[in-house]
């Protein structure tokens, strides 16, 4: 039953017999979504997600747990491990709405687009960006400086920009937002995110005083 549940909204569906095969299916097949037992023949569920979530792309996988067990220690041993949610064997309804939103939403992101201005002297950082957004319809132009960065905005309109405060160049990434938000009125209202490894309170403050729509602490988790 579970099964034809996920056969509704799911492209590739892949079967495991035993914790163990599980985590070495997962080494090699990337997946967006696990669907775990509590009881397991060789562990319970709550090991496996456990294991899982110490491995290569385990921290933003969505992990399922289907069981019948009701009390609060099964429930909070299974959240502590780290599952994503819990749905009853009795009630596979609520699996069914679940999956059918997180099919929603996967068909959203893939039909997204717009244009993305990235100013950030980290290169990796940028390929990072550009490859988990691959599949969709956005465009990405990026530059390390905000000189190069505030010419492009007087000439061009941006769905979206994203600046770290560190830059190459003599401008710093609240300069390049106070310049955007001057230029006109369309880019006086583009979104602006920062994502830098600024830690001070001040300095945050600082940014969203000066434009910026939103901040992110690097290393950022992409999802």
């Amino acid at each position: 039953a579970i099964g034809k549940i996920f056969e509704i909204y799911s492209t590739n569906i892949y079967f495991a017999n035993s914790g163990k095969e599980a985590l070495e299916m997962y080494s090699s097949v990337r997946v967006d979504m696990i669907c775990v037992s509590f009881y397991l023949p060789d562990m319970d569920g709550a090991e496996l997600v456990s294991d899982v979530r110490n491995l290569k792309f385990g921290e933003t996988v969505q992990v399922l747990m289907i069981t019948s067990k009701k009390s609060q220690e099964a429930i909070i041993k299974s959240l502590t491990s780290g599952v994503t949610e819990i749905f009853r064997k009795n009630n596979l309804d609520e699996l069914g709405k679940y999956l059918k939103k997180f099919a929603e939403h996967a068909r959203q992101l893939a039909h997204i687009e717009g244009n993305i201005l990235i100013i950030d002297k980290d290169q990796k950082q940028a390929s990072e960006l550009r490859d988990f957004f691959k599949d969709t319809k956005l465009k990405f132009i990026h530059f390390t400086t905000a000189e190069e960065a505030t010419e492009l905005t007087k000439a061009a309109e941006f769905d979206l920009v994203i600046t770290d405060v560190v830059l190459d160049g003599s401008m710093t990434g609240l300069m390049l937002i106070r310049e955007i938000r001057e230029i006109n009125e369309t880019m006086y209202r583009v979104p602006i995110l920062v994502i830098s490894t600024i830690l001070n309170i001040s300095q945050k403050i600082g940014i969203l005083r000066a434009g910026a729509n939103d901040y992110i602490q690097k290393p950022i988790l992409l999802e």
